[in-house]
């Protein structure tokens, strides 16, 4: 493990990173749209040739120097216009491919971002910090996995469903958008309360769990193929409020300073709970589909009413700017339900 601290592995990074373009091709031959042929083939042969190189340097004359494990890591850019030919080649987009398209992209990001952090300068601020985490789980829990999805997707049409990968990699676009910004305060970029960002880590994970639950195991929750406008209003609603009001109960005494308002621990968790309370309206709604139309008008009810409460009490000094805020954003909520009514009206008889 020290061996990585004091030089690079460039050469190793090659190789792994070699041993998925195969496989991308032979996926991307398997979900073509139009008659393929692989093109640009000095893309990957340049990079063969360096890392047979590497490996036979290593072999018969010893160690690689840091220049020469930065020149073979650097190959891996080669893959980067190959990959974006070959899906352009097999007319193979999002549309008619989600999980292929998400896996080679996850795939590029990290090459890209891989290349980045080996430059030397780099390198050393964040070797072995949650930003280096934060790259493995995007080259793992989103590239590999996708990947994985993509092999069977052909024969499980169910896999295809867009909305399963935009919430999974919401998540993880999440999780790395919080352990990037631990990697740069430890690595002495920004000040920030490292705890609040595990945590938001932590609760990364916990949704892209339960998008999963909900994918594989319908019976658990609400199907994501069958999302319309109405389901979408009350997700919205449920994601916001319910799950922003716990999060509030947990973290505002961190949140609050880190944003600059003051946190006295009093009439803020009235706040919260109004917050929750709203939300679990929208999650009834979700559990059942039958009163979803009712509920949406109850919670719109519900948000003009406590908006224009937590609005009077602002005005009157009562209440601190988080009540205003929230009151702006229930009347904006509130206010799109009632501009596009019709549409959810329609949704609940689809």
């Amino acid at each position: 493990m020290e061996k990585t601290i004091q030089g690079p592995h460039g050469d190793n990074t090659l190789g792994m990173s070699y041993t998925l373009i195969p496989i991308f091709y032979l996926l991307i031959k398997l979900h073509a749209k139009e008659h393929f042929i692989a093109k640009y083939h000095a893309m990957w042969i340049i990079p063969l040739v360096g890392y047979i190189a590497s490996v036979a340097h290593r072999i018969f004359i010893g160690e690689l120097t840091y220049n020469q494990e930065w020149f073979f890591q650097y190959l891996t850019l080669c893959f980067v216009p190959l990959l974006l030919k070959w899906l352009k080649d097999a007319n193979i987009t999002f549309k008619n491919s989600p999980s292929l398209v998400i896996s080679v992209y996850a795939f590029l990001f990290v090459d890209i971002e891989g290349n980045i952090l080996f430059i030397p300068s780099i390198r050393w601020l964040f070797h072995r910090n949650d930003l280096v985490v934060a790259h493995a789980h995007i080259a793992m829990g989103v590239g590999i996995f996708f990947m994985a999805m993509a092999v069977v997707s052909p024969y499980l049409k169910k896999l295809n469903e867009r909305s399963f990968g935009l919430f999974y990699t919401l998540g993880f676009t999440l999780m790395l958008i919080a352990l990037s910004m631990a990697g740069l305060m430890e690595a002495g970029f920004i000040q920030t309360d490292i705890h609040l960002l595990w945590t938001i880590r932590m609760l990364c994970g916990l949704f892209i769990i339960l998008v999963t639950m909900g994918f594989f195991y319908p019976e658990l929750g609400w199907r994501l193929e069958k999302l319309n406008t109405l389901k979408l209003y009350h997700l919205a609603g449920f994601a916001s409020d319910a799950l922003g009001g716990i999060f509030l109960f947990a973290f505002a005494a961190t949140l609050y300073p880190l944003l600059g308002f003051g946190f006295e621990g009093k009439y803020e968790y009235v706040v919260f709970a109004f917050m929750t309370t709203t939300g679990i309206i929208h999650l009834f709604a979700l559990m059942h589909p039958l009163y979803a139309l009712m509920l949406a008008k109850i919670s719109a009810f519900n948000r003009i009413a406590v908006s224009s409460m937590f609005f009077s009490l602002y005005l009157a000094h009562q209440l601190g700017v988080e009540a205003m805020m929230i009151a702006v954003y229930d009347l904006v909520f509130a206010s799109i339900y009632l501009i596009f009514a019709s549409t959810l009206q329609r949704s609940a008889y689809v």
